[in-house]
């Protein structure tokens, strides 16, 4: 954790403190034995960057702390308990650990009751949320911060978001037509841009101009990325995780209106309707 944290050297917005990950399908043993690990080297990480920041090796450098437990509820909040006697020296908490195996109705247990142990004056980060149903509910659970794994991830398969951001969107039904399409390869989130499908549509990914102002949307078309998908050029990846990118903080953006302005309920709500009917559940 020593070298792990003067690797940052003050030059991350936020570090998040080491720790001992694993599966999720292990036992409680072992997600106590990573839970006190992770608590340890949380410690030996505070102590490296008071020693950094005392020698002027760096300014201050923001800390969070990861809380760890496996699908197990008390281990979880032994973990938040620890790790939330060091918040002197945290800028925030993340929930680690999750999306490793676990199922579904564990992981919500053990994210409210991370929750309920960690102070609420400072950003909980959950990473490695791959849904917006699942971005939704967990933003009412209390999470304030998500990472980009989600666009990344799609943008490296080929993919482009196409999924709607709010209610009032201006979307393409045919891109986002909740049935797949075999031909195609487009589903409710996203198209398959390497589908020989649009190897003549020329236009933007949501397709039309004015429904994206990112940087691919704006000079580029669907046909010009699966050109460049066919030959492998890494300008299509660039384009992709571009648009992917800018259309997930534009999703944010509007949930974050939403809150401000009192439409949260409506705007949730679309966004499981939109979740159930691409699943065929009306």
């Amino acid at each position: 954790p020593e070298a792990y944290m003067r690797g940052w050297r003050g030059d991350a917005h936020a570090a998040c403190a080491w720790a001992d990950e694993h599966a999720g399908w292990e036992g409680e043993k072992k997600s106590k034995s990573s839970a006190i690990v992770t608590v340890g080297w949380l410690d030996a990480c505070v102590e490296e960057i008071r020693k950094m920041e005392s020698g002027g090796d760096v300014a201050k450098t923001s800390l969070w702390g990861v809380v760890l437990g496996g699908g197990y509820e008390r281990v979880r909040e032994e973990c938040a308990l620890k790790v939330a006697e060091r918040d002197a020296r945290l800028d925030g908490y993340v929930l680690g650990g999750f999306y490793a195996g676990e199922d579904e109705t564990t992981r919500e247990a053990c994210v409210e009751t991370v929750l309920r142990h960690v102070p609420e004056g400072k950003p909980r980060y959950f990473p490695g949320v791959m849904t917006i149903e699942d971005v939704v509910g967990h933003i009412e659970r209390g999470v304030d911060v998500f990472d980009a794994a989600w666009a990344s991830e799609t943008a490296a398969r080929g993919r482009a978001f196409c999924f709607p951001i709010s209610p009032d969107a201006d979307v393409d039904t045919d891109a986002v037509d909740s049935t797949p399409c075999a031909f195609s390869g487009r589903d409710a989130y996203s198209i398959n841009v390497w589908s020989t499908a649009y190897k003549t549509d020329f236009v933007p990914f949501l397709g039309a101009k004015d429904r994206c102002s990112c940087p691919a949307c704006a000079d580029h078309t669907r046909a010009y990325v699966h050109h460049l998908l066919q030959a492998h050029e890494m300008t299509a990846d660039v384009l992709l995780e571009a648009h992917n990118l800018y259309h997930l903080a534009a999703f944010f953006a509007a949930a974050r209106a939403a809150i401000e302005n009192g439409s949260w309920a409506d705007f949730a709500e679309f966004h499981r309707a939109y979740a159930r009917k691409a699943r065929g559940v009306e």
